[in-house]
C-alpha cells in the first residue's frame, strides 16, 4: 500500500486532495451518446459544520471507473455496459465478481 500511495503522490503530491472524494455516494451516472461524456451526480455523505444540508453535485466526465469493492450490490445498467464496450479490450465486470473470483 505504500508503494501504491508513494507512486500516486510522487508526480501530485495533492492527488487525493484533487481527484478523489471520500465520503460520497454516487447518485446517478448517464452516458450521453450526443457529448460521449458521463454525468455523474453525487452527495456527499457527512455534513459540515458550516453547511448542515448534503451536498449534491454534477460533474461531467469522459470516463467512469466504478470501484465499490467486493461487498458492493452488483448493478450493472445497460447503457453503461454498452457504453463500456466501445472503450475496453476485455470482459466488463463487476467487482463482486472479479473479487469473488465468479469470473
Amino acid at each position: 500500500l505504500e508503494y501504491l500511495l508513494a507512486r500516486v503522490t510522487h508526480q501530485a503530491p495533492d492527488f487525493f486532495e484533487r481527484y478523489v472524494q471520500f465520503q460520497t455516494k454516487v447518485d446517478t451516472v448517464t452516458y450521453d451518446e450526443t457529448t460521449e461524456t458521463f454525468a455523474v451526480t453525487t452527495t456527499k455523505t457527512t455534513t459540515e459544520e458550516s453547511s448542515p444540508e448534503p451536498q449534491q453535485q454534477q460533474r461531467t466526465f469522459d470516463k467512469v471507473i466504478w470501484a465499490a469493492g467486493e461487498y458492493g450490490i452488483p448493478k450493472m445498467p445497460k447503457e453503461i455496459t454498452q457504453a463500456l464496450a466501445n472503450f475496453t479490450r476485455g470482459p466488463v465486470v463487476h467487482s463482486t465478481q472479479f473479487c469473488r473470483g465468479t469470473t
